[in-house]
């Protein structure tokens, strides 16, 4: 299995504002690949500066267990806003994908094996009341995104299947981007 995770990453402001008040990382570690989106509460800059808090404090972290990182993010963005947050972390050689999620953040998965992971009840910023690591066998060609609350609940992530990372998260933002919210999207493969 290739050791390369590609992506592409696609944001976009709540209309009239000047900032995405969502935000993401991808970096890789001696662990994996890890990718963190944050939402910021609200939109425009105060939720901006708590999902960028939250992302400049994971890249920092890379290697940390994913449920720690959280606990300790939390902690760190108490002065913040808050923000829904996901964490992935990919380990190809291993052939596995660990997810651990805090508010409405969503995952959607073309694979082989079924990928449903669920984003625990809570604002990362206020008590965390528990964390949960999901893990899940993946495979080369298997096709993921991890968005914010912007993109609709009612995508059909299956009519992607045969576009690029770059189309699909095009896509994602043009179809079914909430023009009432940021919109935020990672796309990424094996």
């Amino acid at each position: 299995m290739p050791e390369v995770v590609r992506f592409c990453a696609r944001t976009r402001a709540y209309p009239g504002e000047f900032e995405c008040g969502d935000s993401y990382v991808v970096r890789t570690g001696k662990a994996g690949t890890l990718i963190a989106l944050a939402d910021g509460l609200g939109h425009g800059p105060i939720a901006a500066q708590a999902s960028r808090a939250f992302c400049e404090f994971v890249e920092q972290r890379v290697d940390a267990p994913l449920d720690q990182l959280m606990v300790d993010a939390s902690a760190a963005l108490h002065t913040t806003r808050g923000a829904a947050v996901a964490l992935v972390r990919i380990s190809p050689g291993a052939g596995v994908l660990s997810y651990c999620g805090v508010g409405n953040i969503d995952m959607q998965a073309l694979s082989r094996d079924p990928v449903r992971p669920v984003s625990l009840p809570g604002i990362v910023g206020r008590r965390i009341r528990t964390t949960r690591i999901f893990e899940y066998a993946i495979h080369e060609g298997d096709l993921f995104a991890l968005h914010s609350d912007g993109i609709s609940s009612r995508l059909d992530f299956e009519r992607y299947r045969h576009l690029s990372i770059e189309e699909v998260a095009d896509a994602m933002v043009r179809d079914h981007g909430k023009q009432t919210d940021d919109v935020s999207v990672v796309v990424f493969t094996i």
